[in-house]
């Protein structure tokens, strides 16, 4: 037997196909347990994994801003550490650098 792998999107749409197909034939589904009961917590589970996706998708997007904002952070901080590092190094013996935290030979 094969298994095969679906994306969300499939399972979503299978999901939906399933909930309408049992709703359609329902009496045929009853007697072996697939009640209206099952259909409403399949719907129920569809409707919560939907909810975590939307949730999952918001807090992707607000990563990536946030990673965005921190890689421009980052630069400027470097820009300005270069900075101090220069002047340390052209006012400041090489024997006191480490104090200032720079490990540069020259």
């Amino acid at each position: 037997m094969t298994i095969v792998k679906l994306s969300y999107a499939e399972k979503i749409n299978a999901t939906n196909l399933l909930i309408e197909g049992i709703g359609k034939n329902q009496d045929t589904f009853n007697a072996v347990g697939l009640d209206a009961a099952y259909v409403e917590t399949l719907r129920s589970l569809k409707a919560q994994v939907e909810a975590e996706d939307f949730l999952q998708e918001t807090q992707k997007a607000t990563l990536k801003t946030t990673t965005a904002r921190m890689q421009g952070l980052i630069k400027q901080l470097t820009k300005q550490a270069g900075r101090g590092r220069k002047m340390v190094k052209y006012l400041i013996p090489q024997e006191a650098w480490r104090e200032y935290g720079v490990r540069d030979k020259r």
